[in-house]
């Protein structure tokens, strides 16, 4: 069973008929069940995680969030590729200039080679976390 806050939340947005920033929609939620001040505070993240987790609901950019039934699925899919490949040649730009930077004269270039083959092994284990 849905929570009070998540069912406010459903109504609130389909009267809004549009998509609406946390803080709107977290504004509307409490005036819509008539919460006191304290009260909302101690609820704001329940209720985050709530739309979080109900399916009902998606989030958007900048932090908005709307019914997920007025949404199509390749609106609100994110081509992970497209990512992937920007971050590859991110990297790659990064080796590059890496490359011009060091001087690699008087070192052992078999160690070297050893050494940048680690470093592409670790950056492939590597979690990226843009926020």
């Amino acid at each position: 069973m849905a929570s009070p806050m998540a069912e406010a939340s459903l109504v609130v947005l389909e009267e809004a008929g549009k998509e609406l920033s946390f803080q709107e929609l977290f504004k509307k939620v409490v005036e819509h069940l008539s919460l006191d001040e304290a009260t909302a505070t101690k609820r704001i993240a329940k209720m985050y995680s709530e739309l979080t987790l109900d399916k009902r609901f998606i989030s958007l950019p900048e932090n908005t969030w709307d019914l997920r039934k007025r949404h199509k699925l390749d609106d609100i899919l994110v081509v992970t590729a497209d990512i992937d490949e920007d971050i590859y040649e991110e990297d790659e730009e990064e080796e590059e200039e890496m490359e011009e930077m060091i001087d690699l004269d008087g070192f052992d270039q078999e160690k070297v080679k050893e050494y940048e083959e680690d470093v592409k092994e670790l950056s492939k284990m590597a979690i990226i976390d843009e926020d």
